[in-house]
């Protein structure tokens, strides 16, 4: 099983688990993190890697299908090797131009099913 350390979705720190560590997790939770919040394209190891929620204007013709689709299809790398399935999304729009991105999805290998709340800002 391996151990990601866990961190903070919106300000995107590592979480202290208060006796002076970082706060670990059993769950897939950190690579959907990554894969959510990372901007689809930049980094040269793998193109495909992340997704274009920060690009808001690009899917604000129906936000509420076209982030849900956006999502499913970040992470759909996770879901081909196994790691995650059943993953759903939704998208909340907040006021103009703010939306909050509710996803959960079963961890395979922890056999349990994680919900995460990722606010994404426009870059």
């Amino acid at each position: 099983m391996p151990w990601d350390f866990r961190f903070d979705p919106v300000t995107q720190d590592l979480i202290d688990d208060g006796h002076g560590a970082v706060e670990l997790t059993d769950t897939a939770e950190t690579a959907v993190l990554h894969q959510l919040l990372c901007h689809r394209g930049e980094w040269w190891g793998d193109p495909d890697a992340g997704s274009r929620l920060h690009d808001l204007d690009a899917l604000v013709a129906d936000p509420e299908a076209l982030i849900a689709d956006e999502v499913r299809r970040a992470l759909d790398p996770l879901v081909r090797s196994g790691r995650i399935d059943q993953v759903r999304a939704r998208a909340v729009e907040e006021q103009a131009g703010r939306v909050r991105v509710e996803t959960s999805f079963q961890d395979s290998s922890a056999s349990q099913r994680v919900d995460l709340v990722v606010t994404p800002s426009r870059s």
